[in-house]
């Protein structure tokens, strides 16, 4: 089970050049006097190869079964001067709200596809 409290590296994924490449898809913000519109330090990756080769390593490492409808980087570089995006978001009351709502999302999603599987199985 993957536990989201830790980080995964797995060395050579994506060569120097590729991460360049996609390093390069993010605008440069710096430090910044306030916060930034998300749709500025995010790049939206949905449909680009990087998704299917991200999905295919993950689960497999993993072994689950992990679709991608969706797929963004995001600069998470200092926005402000003294705290990162990572550490604004998890204060941030908006974001929290959706956090839990996409954890239910998740959720209820896992449920219909347990009552498929009941109804069929």
């Amino acid at each position: 089970m993957i536990n989201d409290n830790e980080l995964y590296i797995f060395k050579d994924f994506l060569s120097s050049e590729e991460c360049d490449e996609y390093y390069k898809k993010i605008y440069d913000i710096g430090p910044q006097p306030q916060m930034l519109d998300f749709k500025i330090i995010t790049a939206d990756l949905t449909g680009d190869p990087i998704g299917e080769k991200v999905k295919n390593f993950i689960n497999k490492k993993f072994l689950i079964n992990l679709d991608l409808d969706q797929l963004q980087i995001q600069d998470l570089r200092q926005v402000y001067a003294n705290t990162t995006l990572s550490s604004y978001v998890s204060t941030d009351p908006i974001a929290i709200v959706n956090e839990k709502l996409n954890q239910i999302n998740l959720k209820k999603k896992q449920i219909l596809i347990e009552l498929e599987q009941l109804k069929n199985g």
